[in-house]
């Protein structure tokens, strides 16, 4: 039942991203604003069993974390 609020945005360097084109909020997100650093670890994934790990030597402690869906 989530939707979308008439401030949903996302500013990256100075670059307003839009949405569904180039980032699409997640329905679990809370309402925040937060300014810092980027860390894109592909599709997060973790998997121990075949010794794979996305996050491998990223730091992603107060940082937003950048994946790809699907």
């Amino acid at each position: 039942g989530a939707t979308l609020g008439a401030k949903n945005e996302l500013h990256i360097a100075g670059t307003v991203l839009k949405i569904d084109d180039d980032f699409v909020p997640i329905a679990f997100s809370d309402t925040a604003q937060f300014d810092g650093p980027l860390v894109f670890v592909g599709y997060g994934i973790t998997a121990p069993e075949y010794k794979y790990d996305d996050y491998a030597g990223i730091d992603a402690t107060n940082k937003i974390v950048v994946v790809f869906t699907h």
